[in-house]
């Protein structure tokens, strides 16, 4: 029997998630980490079905927890992304990073 590497396995797990969310009433979702292990293309596709899901009419708010995030990943205006940078560990990464190297494309544009 063939397994599925983790990042598959998350793939379809937020796919599962979100394909429930039509059919199950809550305020709000969390997802932590859903992103680790994914391959670079998949962690994009998640996300823009993610932003699609959760900024949608009538959809409840959606909170994504992860420690990284691809760069230049298309967000709408209806997505705010809180980066928090803790820890000496982090400081050079911190000092390139800022809001406008991550969103750099609207999410309309895609």
């Amino acid at each position: 029997a063939q397994r599925q590497s983790g990042g598959e396995r998350s793939v379809s797990t937020i796919l599962y998630l979100v394909a429930l969310q039509g059919v199950a009433a809550c305020p709000f979702r969390i997802v932590d980490e859903i992103n680790q292990g994914m391959d670079p293309q998949n962690e994009r596709k998640v996300f823009l079905e993610l932003v699609r899901a959760a900024t949608g009419e009538g959809t409840p708010q959606a909170f994504l927890l992860t420690p990284k995030l691809l760069p230049e990943l298309p967000f709408s205006p209806a997505v705010t992304v809180l980066q928090i940078m803790n820890g000496p560990h982090i400081a050079g990464v911190a000092t390139g990073f800022t809001q406008e190297t991550l969103c750099r494309q609207p999410i309309a544009a895609c």
